[in-house]
């Protein structure tokens, strides 16, 4: 009785190894397939050998690297075709650009400004799992990319193989790319001049201080302030935006808080004509103890990037 036990208990034990080794090996084989699908797939944008100005994101991809300022104001559109190696099959097996399609069906920037997005819902589709797709990127008639996308059966379950793993068949796949602008375009715009112009009382003097990068204009209690900006920029094709900061500054203790309730400005801006501002004081306060900051940003679109902006200074205090 005793050997029966044993026997059966050691045939249980042989039958559960097998068992572990046939999914082993199975799973070696797919993951080995799917090295091989990888290996096949074709990619072309910048962080690939291809388009400088033009990259693929996730979940495509891995997060590539890049510089340069986006490029907002495009209208590129989409292609996907079944691809054989050399060629596309027609017609396409989807298209989508920025005017058709339903909601997400459309190529569109996306919530956080900085890429293009589509949605390509691939459960509407009659994929064949033995063939390869190509997802190409167009702006007008020029081709700026593209990339190889690939169905799978994965046991039960239906996969895309991308570059950055797998996608389920039945999930929505973004397809999100940057195209960035050329390098003349992102030159940053440049301050070339600030002026002072009136101060309601006789004393107003202003000076650019080298050593802390910012004009310091000191004035007469309750006195005003008129002053002109002027700003160059090598791309005037663009609309530069304007956007100012004003907080005061506690001479004694170092903390800053807003101007609001202590000074009032404005400032009027004109695309390609200086800008014109004022500055008063609305309340008296004891000389020398407050220093007005004004900073100006000059960039284009809006809202304006660091990177591609310039900045100006303005400290303003009475003595």
């Amino acid at each position: 009785m005793k050997n029966k036990r044993w026997i059966q208990w050691t045939l249980a034990i042989w039958a559960a190894w097998v068992a572990c080794a046939i999914l082993w090996v199975a799973a070696c084989g797919s993951n080995s397939n799917d090295t091989d699908l990888l290996r096949q797939q074709v990619i072309s944008d910048g962080a690939h050998g291809g388009n400088p100005s033009f990259f693929f994101l996730p979940p495509l991809v891995k997060n590539p690297d890049f510089n340069g300022k986006f490029d907002a104001g495009l209208n590129p559109w989409v292609e996907i075709c079944e691809w054989d190696g050399d060629n596309c099959f027609d017609p396409p097996v989807a298209k989508f650009d920025t005017t058709t399609g339903a909601g997400s069906e459309t190529v569109r920037v996306g919530a956080e400004g900085q890429h293009y997005i589509v949605n390509w819902h691939t459960q509407r589709f009659d994929l064949d799992y033995e063939k390869v797709y190509r997802i190409k990127v167009f702006v007008e008639n020029n081709q700026l990319g593209h990339l190889d996308v690939t169905p799978v059966r994965f046991g039960n379950e239906k996969r895309i193989v991308v570059q950055n793993g797998f996608i389920p068949v039945k999930a929505t796949v973004p397809i999100k790319f940057r195209i960035i602008k050329s390098d003349a375009e992102n030159l940053a715009p440049s301050w070339t001049q600030f002026e002072p112009s009136e101060c309601t009382q006789p004393f107003c003097s202003c000076e650019f201080k080298q050593t802390d990068s910012a004009w310091q204009c000191d004035l007469l209690p309750m006195a005003s302030l008129s002053y002109s900006l002027e700003a160059t920029d090598e791309n005037p094709k663009d609309n530069l935006s304007l956007e100012e900061q004003c907080q005061m500054l506690d001479t004694e203790t170092g903390q800053t808080q807003a101007c609001d309730n202590l000074a009032r400005w404005q400032t009027s801006w004109s695309f390609g004509n200086p800008a014109t501002g004022s500055f008063d004081w609305l309340t008296p306060f004891a000389p020398n103890t407050l220093r007005f900051e004004l900073t100006f940003r000059v960039g284009d679109d809006h809202p304006i990037d660091p990177q591609y902006s310039s900045d100006i200074k303005i400290w303003i205090q009475y003595q």
